[in-house]
């Protein structure tokens, strides 16, 4: 059963305010989806006045989005990717989602940074290239996800492996180690949530992008049923190695 699987949910930031009001905050967005028992550390607020708990007592770990950039370098992101790197040695299930995703290419020694093709945001389309792998398996060739944000994973590491790429970033869902899993888009959203944000950031957007492109956006906004499927399937990879450690 789906409570039978305890998560800690690392959030890296918190949600629009119009988003938290309708849909709460990035725990209660990806809790809404994968039902599963969970303990919130928000480390951009919290550490290091508390104690990051103790990994030992998860069967899986979710890092947030947020808008945040690496190159801040700030305490808590170093701290972030030492928890990632530590999850990883342990082969506890992680799975970074946008700001996490670009943690985890950092503990990863990949390049993080701007993107040279610019600023996403809205509904894209993502290309699988690894479907045999337990987070992508029977997922359609093809599904649309929503996007927000600058900064990607930059180059290749020999410490990752890509599953999927999308037309902007060769490097939109990454694995480390055995089942460490990073994705650039945020499989929480919904349609409506993804509006909320091309609405708030039109201004940039379009002076970016050029007048009238968040129109377009909205306009082409797609739902993400598949991507949202992420996160039962980390949930399931999460329940698969909490029963092969009690097997043990």
């Amino acid at each position: 059963m789906q409570n039978q699987v305890h998560l800690l949910l690392v959030l890296t930031d918190h949600t629009l305010d119009l988003v938290e009001q309708q849909f709460g905050d990035f725990n209660s967005q990806i809790f809404a989806i994968t039902k599963a028992h969970h303990t919130v550390y928000a480390i951009c607020d919290k550490w290091p006045e508390e104690p990051i708990p103790d990994l030992n007592e998860f069967d899986g770990i979710i890092f947030s989005g947020s808008a945040a950039m690496l190159d801040e370098d700030k305490p808590w992101m170093r701290a972030s990717i030492q928890l990632m790197l530590q999850a990883i040695k342990k082969e506890i299930p992680l799975l970074g989602i946008c700001f996490g995703h670009q943690l985890l290419g950092k503990a990863c020694q990949a390049l993080v940074g701007p993107n040279p093709l610019g600023r996403a945001l809205g509904s894209r389309q993502i290309t699988v290239i690894k479907k045999n792998d337990p987070l992508l398996r029977n997922i359609p060739f093809q599904f649309w996800a929503q996007t927000s944000h600058r900064d990607v994973v930059l180059s290749q590491s020999p410490h990752f492996e890509v599953l999927a790429q999308a037309p902007h970033d060769p490097f939109h869902i990454i694995k480390a180690g055995k089942n460490a899993y990073g994705v650039q888009f945020h499989p929480e959203w919904n349609i409506n949530i993804m509006k909320i944000y091309l609405e708030t950031r039109k201004s940039a957007f379009d002076n970016e992008w050029g007048e009238k492109a968040t129109e377009k956006q909205l306009a082409n906004s797609k739902t993400s049923d598949e991507a949202s499927s992420i996160l039962s399937r980390f949930v399931d990879i999460c329940r698969q190695k909490n029963h092969h450690d009690n097997e043990k």
